[in-house]
């Protein structure tokens, strides 16, 4: 399963290929979209974590 590090990375990654000079329109859009998906997959389970240390911790009364 991927970390949020290894998406952030894995964007970046697409993002610099995307923007490589020769890269036609359509694979740059694509390359793009796909950047896009994994910036919002690293936050998504930058979320889930937290909400998992949020269900570990006990619950105080007020």
């Amino acid at each position: 399963m991927l970390n949020p590090t290894e998406c952030r990375e894995m964007a970046m990654q697409y993002r610099r290929e995307a923007n490589k000079a020769g890269a036609s329109p359509r694979r740059a859009s694509l390359l793009r979209n796909i950047s896009h998906s994994l910036s919002a997959l690293s936050h998504q389970l930058e979320m889930l974590a937290d909400d998992r240390l949020e269900a570990d911790q006990p619950q105080t009364r007020q």
